[in-house]
């Protein structure tokens, strides 16, 4: 892979890997009653959105890059509830972990390459594919800090 290449799949990473510490200062800071707390319906639970993180890394990247077998259920993510803490971070730990492991093999020839995966967002090729995975992985943690940040003010 040539250095550009490499520096921008390193980058990616590094959003990732900064808001997933992020994300799991906020999972060992809240209760687990906290944890799957909704404000009111139609909202996501910081539960949810840690387990839509964990799917949309495992189902991406995992499957879309790496090849790998997982089979996604977008919409439980959302639906679920009351998945311990404990077990939720290990999930979580395990796709950052896939994630990483799948992008350092990526070389820069594989960057142009279509993805296999079929959603809603228009990427062209991996390099898209992973930009796009670094972005949402921060958008949703930003929304899981702001509810926090309620929690904390609110219920604490």
């Amino acid at each position: 892979m040539n250095n550009f290449a490499s520096k921008n799949i390193e980058r990616m990473w590094d959003q990732i890997a900064f808001y997933a510490d992020m994300l799991l200062g906020i999972l060992d800071k809240v209760s687990e009653e906290n944890l799957w707390y909704r404000e009111f319906k139609g909202t996501n639970s910081i539960g949810n959105l840690a387990l839509h993180l964990t799917g949309n890394l495992n189902h991406r990247i995992g499957v879309g890059i790496g090849g790998h077998c997982y089979q996604r259920d977008r919409d439980a993510e959302f639906r679920m509830k009351g998945i311990p803490k404990k077990k939720l971070v290990n999930m979580l730990n395990e796709a950052l972990s896939l994630t990483q492991d799948v992008l350092k093999s990526v070389t820069n020839e594989r960057l142009v390459e279509p993805h296999n995966i079929q959603q809603e967002f228009p990427e062209k090729d991996i390099g898209d594919l992973i930009a796009t995975v670094a972005v949402h992985f921060g958008y949703h943690v930003g929304q899981a800090v702001t509810k926090t940040a309620r929690l904390e003010s609110e219920r604490l």
